[in-house]
C-alpha cells in the first residue's frame, strides 16, 4: 500500500471504530451486559489495528510528507467517545463505584482490579481510562470523573451566585504554566498606496507581547460524618453546595485583583445629571470604539441602586431590560452587572470611598486560565477523621488570571452611598450638646 492508501484504510477504521463505540453505549445504556463487551471487545481490535496502522503511516509520512489535518471521522470518532463517556457516567452504577471509591480514598492507579470500582474502568481500552491526569505522572493529583449528577449539581449551583468569569475571557489549559502572545493591534497602520508594479517594501512588523501564565493550587478540606458518607445522594448534594461558592468565590478573587490594578478616576459632578454626563463621555470617548461597543459596567450593589434612580429628562429610567433578556440591564446600550458589597467593596481613593465602576471589556481585559477544574480525594485515617470516626474530604483547583489588555476596561466610581448616608445620619458639630 502506498501512503494514500494506508490513511484510506485509517479512515475506514476509525469510521467502524466510531460505529462500535455508538453500539456499546446502545448495550450499556440497555442494560445488556453481554452485548455490550462483545462491542468493547470490536473496539479493542480496532485499537490493535489503528495502533500497527498509525505506527506504518508515521514512517511512510517520514519519507513522503506530513499527515493532513483529521477528517470528518476523526471528529465522528471523538464526539462519539465522549457519548460514551457520558453514558457511563450518567449511570447508577457508575455514581456508585464513584462514591465507593470517595469513601474509601481510592485512587484511578490503586483501583484497578477492586470488583466494586470495575464501572469506573470498563472504558480503559477505548478512552484511555474514564479518569483525569494530572501532574507530570499520568494519574498524578488526578481522579476519577465524577458522576454526570454531581456535575449538573454544580452547573445549576453556580447560576445561583454571581460568577465574575461569564464576564471575562476563559481558556481552559493543559499545563500548569505557560504563555500566550498577544498582538498588539493599536500598532496597525494601513496599507501603502502603490503605483502600477509598484514594489511592496514592509512598512511595519507585528507587534506581539507575551503574557504568561501560572495555575495555582488553590483548596480546603470539610470533615463529613460516615454516615453522612453512606448516603449516596445526599453525600454528593452535600459536596456540591459546599464547593459551588468557594469554587466562584476562588475565581472572583483573582479576577477582582487585576481589575483592581487599574488607575481610579471619579465621576466629575456632584448631582445625578453631571455623573451621568461624566459616565456617557467615559464610554464615548475614554475606550477604543471596538471595546466601547462590547463595553460592561460592573459594580456593587450600592452603585447599582445609583444608576437604577438615574432617569433622563422626561422622568424615564435610564437602565432599560434588554429585549432579549429581561433578567438584563443595559445603560446606554451596555449591560450592567453588579454584586454584593462584600464581593466588590468600596474603593479608597484620597481618604473618600467610592462605589467602584469597572468599565470597559472585560473579555479583551484579562484571561481566567484554568487547568483540570476540580479535584476531590478522601481520607477516613488521615488527620482528626480516626477520632471522630468521620471522613477528611479535600477539594483542590488550578487557576490563574492575567491582564492582556489594560486599555480595554477604565475604574470610576461614584461617592459610596452607604458612607454618605453615614455621613448625613450623624450630627454637626451644632447638633452636638
Amino acid at each position: 500500500m502506498d501512503l494514500n492508501e494506508l490513511k484510506t484504510k485509517r479512515t475506514d477504521l476509525l469510521q467502524q471504530r466510531a460505529n462500535a463505540l455508538d453500539a456499546a453505549a446502545k448495550k450499556y445504556s440497555a442494560g445488556d451486559t453481554t452485548g455490550y463487551e462483545a462491542e468493547m471487545a470490536t473496539v479493542k481490535g480496532f485499537n490493535g489495528q489503528l495502533e500497527n496502522l498509525n505506527g506504518l503511516i508515521a514512517e511512510a509520512e517520514k519519507r513522503f510528507g506530513a499527515d493532513p489535518a483529521p477528517g470528518a471521522e476523526d471528529f465522528r470518532n471523538m464526539f462519539a467517545g465522549k457519548a460514551l463517556v457520558d453514558t457511563i457516567r450518567s449511570t447508577e452504577k457508575y455514581a456508585t463505584a464513584w462514591l465507593t471509591a470517595l469513601r474509601k480514598g481510592i485512587n484511578p492507579d490503586k483501583g484497578m482490579g477492586i470488583k466494586e470500582l470495575s464501572p469506573l474502568y470498563e472504558a480503559e481500552n477505548a478512552l484511555k481510562a474514564l479518569t483525569i491526569g494530572g501532574g507530570e505522572t499520568p494519574g498524578e493529583d488526578g481522579g476519577f470523573l465524577v458522576p454526570l449528577d454531581f456535575d449538573n449539581m454544580v452547573e445549576s449551583l453556580l447560576k445561583e451566585y454571581v460568577d465574575l468569569s461569564e464576564l471575562v475571557n476563559v481558556e481552559h489549559v493543559k499545563v500548569n504554566s505557560g504563555w500566550r502572545a498577544v498582538d498588539a493591534a493599536g500598532t496597525r497602520k494601513a496599507l501603502t498606496k502603490l503605483g502600477e508594479m509598484g514594489k511592496i517594501n514592509p512598512s511595519q512588523q507585528p507587534s506581539y507581547k507575551q503574557v504568561k501564565y501560572t495555575c495555582e493550587k488553590y483548596g480546603d478540606k470539610i470533615i463529613v460524618s460516615n454516615e453522612l458518607m453512606a448516603d449516596a445522594k445526599g453525600l454528593m448534594v452535600y459536596l456540591a453546595k459546599w464547593w459551588a461558592p468557594k469554587y466562584i468565590m476562588t475565581k472572583n478573587a483573582l479576577i477582582l485583583e487585576q481589575l483592581n490594578t487599574l488607575d481610579f478616576t471619579a465621576l466629575a459632578g456632584d448631582t445625578d445629571a453631571e455623573q451621568i454626563k461624566a459616565l456617557k463621555r467615559l464610554i464615548n470617548t475614554g475606550l477604543n470604539t471596538a471595546h466601547s461597543k462590547r463595553a460592561v459596567i460592573l459594580t456593587n450593589t450600592f452603585g447599582y441602586d445609583t444608576m437604577d434612580n438615574w432617569v433622563d429628562g422626561n422622568g424615564r429610567a435610564l437602565l432599560q431590560p434588554d429585549l432579549k433578556n429581561p433578567d438584563v440591564e443595559k445603560f446606554k446600550g451596555r449591560r450592567v452587572a453588579y454584586a454584593d458589597a462584600d464581593l466588590i467593596p468600596a474603593v479608597e481613593k484620597d481618604g473618600a470611598a467610592y462605589d467602584p465602576m469597572y468599565v470597559g471589556n472585560l473579555k479583551a481585559f484579562c484571561t481566567l486560565f484554568v487547568r483540570q477544574g476540580t479535584r476531590i480525594r478522601s481520607t477516613d485515617i488521615g488527620g482528626d477523621a480516626w477520632d471522630t470516626d468521620s471522613t477528611e474530604i479535600r477539594c483542590t483547583c488550578r487557576l490563574d488570571c492575567q491582564t492582556v489588555d489594560k486599555e480595554a476596561v477604565k475604574l470610576t466610581g461614584i461617592p459610596n452611598a452607604e458612607a454618605a448616608a453615614a455621613a448625613v445620619d450623624e450630627p454637626g458639630e451644632e447638633g452636638k450638646e
